[in-house]
């Protein structure tokens, strides 16, 4: 029997948030959301207190806030950063990806 791994969402919408919890549970993937939050320093303290395995920042605006919530998580949690967006600069990408 395979484990579930527990992801934590993390966007300012909460229809977004709905959204991609919807397509995760359409995934033939063993994932489990285990919270949601809006911004960047409750999901720090999440990420801290629940230890995902997985953590889905999704962002729409090219902010220095977003950018640095996703290094912070990524530098300081032992869990995968995946960051979500429809943005089109390649750019900002590129930055949020480092």
């Amino acid at each position: 029997m395979t484990s579930e791994l527990k992801v934590l969402l993390v966007d300012d919408r909460p229809d977004e948030r709905n959204a991609l919890r919807r397509i995760l549970g359409a995934s033939d993937l063993s994932l489990s959301v285990v919270e949601e939050c809006g911004e960047g320093a409750e999901a720090y303290n999440l990420a801290h207190e629940l230890t995902p395995d997985i953590i889905f920042v999704s962002f729409e605006e090219p902010t220095a806030r977003a950018l640095k919530a996703i290094e912070t998580l990524a530098v300081n949690t032992s869990s995968l950063v995946v960051a979500v967006s429809s943005l089109g600069d390649r750019e900002y990408l590129r930055r949020a990806m480092r």
